[in-house]
């Protein structure tokens, strides 16, 4: 075929005929929000500007408005040459004078709609809303918050929806719907909903696998109790134990022998209360206009202890406070003004011995064992672009700031004494994740991580728990989790007559103050629920200075000129069990570029064969990487 385009058509003048005023007005308000503007001609720019107006009047009173109403006259030969002059037309109804503006007369609340009739309490009212609450009673204050409907207001579809999106997110009511009586161009709104069971129960059991040891049973009970304080609150009441047999972490060290297995004992509980509104002096006028951001002030608490009778035993308590808010799907912020942790840990005196050796090759692992307080401030923000996760093309970008040891004073020393460890220090990250669709059944997935902890106190170190780390099932996937780096040192294996092997001592995790990982994954759907990847992953920790008395460890620091250099590599292929209410995950990565080795010995892609399980790991894991 020969396709001949001629020349394009350019949009020199815009008319309007709007036979109603008022809806001319109204158009005219909001036209510099119209797709429809002076450019080259495009097709798709009508139907967008058809639904712009057609939007523009649902939302602002024209219940009944339709697209058919709506017309365009292209014409080309009053202006120029290859020069367009564009009519908009909107007629009325037929033998009507003007379109029909519709106003909210009355607003009903609907509790337990579908047992209204056996169960009934007393109308009550607040900011005009009629409250009609069956088996269960609500808060009217932060309900009403909640409905942005308002008397002789506009009939709104937006408002509408967001009334109805901000009441579900609620988690209190199986479903909200709303409906209209109209009388001549009055409204009466009706809210119907459905609550939630007071009480809701679950219970998870299975057996935890580790690569320190043996699979152990585990169970995890969870009780969800709704609106006890009657604000609408949900209270999450968790249980959790844990068994399993671990290798003591000393049994590769260098020349030690340890290698029996012993049980570590595992329990934990945490207490969380959830409240649809901010708890801050901000005045009902105020905490109205935010309740379409979703607010909600959380309150936790969380207790932990761990036996492993061999090595340490370990309690940690936590308390925080957290206020959430998000802008539709698009934005969530997160901000946790004060959290506390205090850790009470036990060492033995091998186990003691044996970080202490690690203190001094360089490892940070002994700060995971020291008891201590630590007092923190968190800021975290999550955009979503184009619903990322549910499907097509999206995006997914989330910062954290956090500061540590601002409150060592107040919580350290006047509540628990000067005999445990503080800690100071900054730390950010950003994490940014993209999806792309090639086709209806292939996807292009790619994600990007980086991270940067700045510890400022007289230990130089953070808490254990801050360090990054790398490795595992979202991570590079060619290493075992939390064991690559930091950088291109490493402690490696020794053989029975005590030389050193080319594997890398694995049983201690590797902390760092830097982080840089990324991936890029190709995902295929192959038949029905089964899904095939191909993925490339890189990455390393770093530690920002050399502490130890090791003059090796100055491998691990981070250095502009040769961190490229230190990036491991992994490749691998992957299956997905596309089960609909969750995916299962396995990968196998392999190791292509590992810095720990020797320099022009770091590509190890070729080895896989000479020692298949220590140049490659199976993942298994619930949902994608990222």
């Amino acid at each position: 075929y020969i396709v001949d385009k001629k020349e394009r058509f350019y949009i020199d003048s815009i008319e309007y005929q709007i036979e109603d005023d008022s809806l001319k007005k109204l158009i005219f308000e909001n036209k510099g929000k119209s797709p429809l503007q002076h450019g080259y001609y495009n097709q798709t720019t009508l139907a967008n500007e058809r639904d712009f107006i057609y939007n523009l009047a649902i939302d602002n009173g024209y219940l009944k408005f339709s697209k058919q109403y709506i017309t365009f006259q292209v014409d080309s030969t009053l202006l120029g040459e290859d020069t367009l002059m564009i009519r908009e037309v909107i007629k009325n109804p037929n033998k009507k004078s003007t379109h029909k503006k519709f106003y909210l007369d009355s607003i009903t609340f609907i509790s337990d709609a579908n047992i209204i009739s056996s169960y009934k309490r007393p109308p009550q009212t607040f900011q005009d809303i009629t409250f009609l609450f069956g088996q269960r009673e609500y808060n009217k204050k932060i309900l009403g918050w909640r409905i942005f409907l308002r008397k002789e207001g506009e009939y709104s579809r937006e408002t509408t929806i967001e009334t109805q999106r901000q009441l579900s997110l609620l988690d209190n009511f199986k479903f909200v719907n709303i409906n209209y009586d109209t009388i001549d161009n009055r409204l009466h709104a009706n809210i119907f909903t459905s609550s939630f069971e007071k009480y809701e129960t679950s219970i998870e059991a299975g057996l935890s696998n580790t690569t320190q040891g043996t699979p152990g049973p585990f169970t995890n009970m969870n009780l969800k109790i709704r609106n006890i304080f009657n604000y609408l609150d949900i209270i999450n009441i968790n249980l959790d134990a844990k068994l399993q047999d671990l290798r003591g972490v000393q049994s590769k060290l260098r020349n030690a022998n340890i290698t029996k297995l012993y049980t570590s004992r595992q329990f934990g509980s945490q207490l969380s209360i959830s409240i649809p509104i901010f708890f801050f002096p901000i005045g009902n006028k105020y905490q109205r206009r935010i309740s379409k951001y979703n607010p909600n002030t959380q309150l936790a608490f969380r207790f932990s202890f761990e036996d492993r009778s061999t090595e340490y035993t370990r309690v940690e308590y936590e308390s925080k406070f957290t206020y959430l808010w998000q802008v539709r799907n698009r934005i969530k912020y997160i901000i946790t003004p004060l959290q506390i942790r205090w850790i009470d840990s036990n060492n033995s005196s091998s186990f003691q011995d044996f970080l202490n050796t690690l203190s001094i090759i360089g490892n940070s692992y002994a700060n995971a064992f020291k008891s201590a307080v630590v007092g923190s401030s968190l800021l975290g923000i999550e955009q979503n672009f184009n619903n990322y996760g549910e499907g097509g093309m999206g995006a997914f970008l989330k910062y954290t700031f956090e500061i540590g040891g601002q409150f060592n004073d107040a919580i350290s020393n006047s509540l628990f004494g000067d005999k445990l460890e503080t800690f100071e220090y900054l730390k950010a990250n950003l994490d940014f994740r993209k999806l792309n669709r090639l086709n209806r059944n292939t996807n292009l997935a790619y994600r990007i991580n980086i991270g940067y902890a700045y510890p400022f106190g007289d230990n130089k170190a953070l808490p254990y728990d801050r360090y990054f780390f790398i490795g595992g099932s979202s991570s590079v996937r060619g290493w075992i989790p939390r064991r690559l780096g930091p950088g291109s040192y490493a402690e490696f294996e020794m053989d029975e007559n005590g030389n050193e092997t080319k594997r890398v001592n694995s049983d201690v995790e590797q902390p760092g103050e830097v982080l840089i990982e990324s991936s890029i994954e190709l995902r295929k759907k192959l038949v029905n629920f089964l899904e095939g990847a191909l993925f490339v992953d890189a990455g390393n920790i770093w530690r920002t200075s050399n502490n130890s008395e090791n003059p090796e460890f100055d491998n691990a620091i981070f250095k502009f000129d040769r961190f490229i250099s230190e990036l491991a590599v992994a490749s691998g292929v992957g299956a997905r069990l596309d089960l609909q209410f969750l995916i299962l995950r396995l990968d196998l990565g392999i190791k292509i570029f590992d810095p720990a080795q020797k320099k022009g010995k770091r590509f190890v892609g070729n080895k896989i064969l000479d020692d298949f399980n220590y140049y490659s790991t199976i993942n298994i894991g619930i949902g994608y990487p990222f």
